[in-house]
């Protein structure tokens, strides 16, 4: 995810909003998300087998939501706006 580029990891770890979301949180929750859809969708392993957090199947609908909290996170660290 672009949005974490040139973050020191403290900030990429900062908790800026009263929930337990971060930039890498973000990062780890779509990972997830991935990693269900290909393995799961793609794949057919249950999804039982498949280690991480998310059981969605929603894969673009994840991206463009967080992607637009990325965006907001990234502005309130150090301002940086834009794709």
């Amino acid at each position: 995810m672009d949005k974490l580029r040139g973050l020191s990891e403290a900030d990429a770890r900062r908790r800026l909003v009263p929930s337990a979301t971060t930039p890498i949180g973000l990062v780890k929750h779509l990972t997830g998300v991935e990693r269900n859809w290909f393995q799961h969708i793609l794949a057919g392993r249950p999804r039982a087998d498949i280690p991480g957090e998310s059981a969605g199947v929603h894969l673009i609908r994840e991206h463009a939501r967080h992607n637009g909290h990325a965006d907001i996170l990234r502005e309130q660290l150090d301002g940086t706006t834009g794709a």
